[in-house]
């Protein structure tokens, strides 16, 4: 029986949890804090009640492994002080994650977080949308060129609607359908969702769009009945939409398909492409240990490792800065470049390790497999080898990551509770 102190730590552990869709938009430290908060009371829990069974968890242990091992090399890295910094925290989203998966994360909690993302996602996508008609956002944002900001500070709400918006939607039409038994909240969240998607659109974010893209034929190919039906028509009405906004707006039809068709078939002579070359480079010189955790900023300008100055010859001028930018943007060349070809090993096996706990879930959970789609299908996303990101150690995306993460592990521990509702 839980204590009244572990009652206490519980609930603050979920009122944070939940906050974490407002977070995001309020800052990165906001963000930060509340999951490593999260992650100290989830310890705190551990200590009291003697409870460590999860620690048993696969993914956990390889973790762990990963965790010293960054540890281990930064002895070896260029700025030791950069790579200690990075390594020593990077336990707390590991913490955090399976604080969701195994301990704050219920049913009830879960209602909680949907109902906060999809209030969040709603705001973003309709602030963007203020946005792109008026020129500036609800707080005096600017829009940049052919970009928009949304609420953010930066360049960032296409992809935090693409990296929230699986887990949030299907779960508020999953939760919608089973608690009134008729089709019509999911197809009133399918017209929440277009707005959304549109949002995605318009943000001028190519990767985001990209992901959103491929995210919705994930959801449509893992669901069936009134589910895929709608995510079907969901898809369509998105695709005709951006065909119209795209006829009209002339600047958006060069930034989200001319642009990408010449990044996709010239990659290796665009930025990203000589980011991505330059931290094979490093991480090929040094294989075993890699650089140093949150080294590639500073050795990548460095002419007797990394790429000669003249590999950017072919690099618009005003996009060359890019070269040497804080990550490779790819984050299975970030632990390549950072922590050698161990650490990518360890790093992939973790992965594989989750997913694989995530599929024997999968495998019995039966009709509800909605509930649980949405989070798996943000991990998917997020881990997409191909896709240019931002910095796997990033609080932000760390925080985005991991939400998903716990989130599919508590719906895999939770299994067929929703068809009990």
């Amino acid at each position: 029986m839980e204590s009244k102190v572990e009652k206490n730590l519980l609930l603050a552990a979920r009122i944070l949890t939940t906050g974490i869709p407002l977070f995001l938009v309020t800052g990165r430290a906001a963000v930060d804090i509340a999951l490593s908060l999260v992650a100290l009371l989830f310890l705190a829990r551990s200590f009291i009640s003697k409870d460590w069974t999860w620690v048993r968890a696969g993914w956990y242990r390889i973790g762990l492994v990963l965790w010293v091992w960054t540890l281990l090399i930064s002895a070896a890295a260029f700025d030791v002080v950069a790579s200690y910094g990075q390594a020593a925290t990077w336990i707390r989203f590991l913490l955090f994650a399976a604080a969701l998966g195994a301990w704050v994360l219920d049913e009830t909690w879960i209602r909680r977080l949907i109902a906060a993302g999809m209030a969040m996602l709603l705001f973003a996508a309709l602030d963007a949308w203020l946005q792109y008609f008026t020129g500036a956002d609800i707080f005096g944002h600017q829009r940049v060129g052919d970009r928009l900001t949304g609420p953010f500070d930066d360049l960032r709400v296409g992809i935090y609607i693409t990296k929230l918006f699986f887990p949030v939607a299907l779960g508020f039409a999953f939760w919608q359908l089973r608690a009134r038994g008729k089709g019509w909240p999911v197809w009133l969240t399918a017209g929440a969702a277009v707005v959304m998607i549109g949002a995605v659109f318009v943000s001028g974010e190519r990767m985001a769009l990209i992901l959103m893209i491929f995210g919705l034929v994930l959801a449509a190919v893992l669901q069936k009945g009134v589910l895929r039906a709608a995510i079907g028509g969901v898809l369509a009405l998105a695709l005709i939409g951006i065909g119209v906004v795209a006829a009209v707006d002339k600047q958006m039809m060069q930034r989200q398909f001319m642009s990408t068709a010449e990044t996709i078939t010239n990659f290796s002579h665009t930025p990203y492409g000589v980011l991505w070359r330059n931290a094979i480079q490093l991480g090929g010189e040094r294989p075993i240990t890699g650089v140093g955790m949150r080294n590639f900023r500073i050795v990548c300008d460095n002419p007797k490792i990394a790429l000669p100055a003249d590999a950017t010859k072919t690099v618009p001028p005003s996009e060359q800065d890019l070269r040497c930018a804080t990550h490779p943007h790819n984050t299975y060349l970030e632990w390549f470049s950072e922590a050698g070809i161990p650490g990518l090993i360890l790093f992939v096996m973790m992965i594989a390790a989750l997913g694989r706990g995530l599929w024997s879930a999968w495998k019995v959970i039966g009709d509800n497999r909605a509930w649980m789609a949405g989070p798996v299908i943000a991990v998917i996303l997020q881990l997409w080898p191909l896709a240019a990101t931002g910095s796997f150690f990033s609080n932000w995306n760390g925080a985005l990551l991991w939400l998903a993460a716990g989130w599919a592990l508590a719906a895999a521990r939770l299994g067929g509770y929703a068809s009990r509702r």
